[in-house]
């Protein structure tokens, strides 16, 4: 390439700018603005290596710290003898020593009693998979007072366990859709699917990413405002 004429310096183009960039006699502007977009894309580039390496610190200890103790919840129900039995429990948010689970523990048991019944009564097995039977159980159950969101996606996860079904999406509710809105995601939507998440959180399943963003979403939003 040949250099313009009357031009004391001549720059490739910058594939990220777009545009020529010349410093011709008479004029630094161009290059300061280059210098400016390169100071900027650098920050940029930091702030996307701290993110990912702050999620990827939250998944490792996700994975060490609450993993284990969250498939041996759904393991418990995948072991009852009958569905029933694991219907009744989970409507209940009932613990195998009989103590409620934290995430329920303010619910009144008239409500859960109401939600037992009604989940009882009803065609779960009927559901093809983990997106029909949420539909169902939050059709049934999210009308009785005191019921919310997080109440029905663990009935329904709960449930899920023992009918083979999980979650192939990540369901948005409280606590995960702070997370979410802390990383920068689609925090509205009901769910998010895999590929929509850094790329730390495309190892667990679903599920897990749900309670992951959950439980660190203190953890996101302090980094979001640092």
């Amino acid at each position: 390439m040949t250099r313009p004429a009357g031009a004391l310096c001549w720059f490739r183009p910058h594939p990220w700018e777009g545009r020529h960039v010349d410093q011709v006699a008479g004029g630094s502007t161009p290059i300061l603005e280059l210098a400016a977009w390169r100071a900027q894309h650098s920050a940029t580039r930091d702030v996307e290596n701290m993110d990912r390496r702050r999620t990827e610190a939250a998944v490792a200890d996700y994975c060490r710290r609450h993993r284990s103790r969250a498939r041996e919840e759904l393991g418990s129900f995948r072991r009852e003898t009958t569905l029933r039995d694991a219907v009744r429990r989970a409507a209940l948010a009932r613990q195998q020593n009989g103590k409620k689970y934290r995430h329920q523990g303010r619910i009144p048991v008239a409500a859960l009693q109401e939600a037992c019944r009604r989940l009882l009564a009803a065609d779960l097995e009927g559901c093809a998979d983990f997106d029909e039977l949420h539909a169902l159980v939050l059709r049934l159950i999210d009308p009785i007072p005191f019921i919310g969101e997080l109440t029905v996606y663990d009935t329904a996860l709960r449930i899920g366990a023992k009918l083979g079904m999980s979650p192939r999406t990540i369901f948005l509710h409280a606590g995960s859709r702070s997370g979410a809105r802390a990383l920068g995601l689609n925090w509205r939507a009901p769910f998010l699917r895999v590929g929509e998440l850094p790329e730390p959180f495309r190892v667990p399943d679903p599920h897990e990413v749900e309670d992951c963003l959950c439980i660190y979403k203190r953890l996101f939003s302090r980094a979001a405002a640092a």
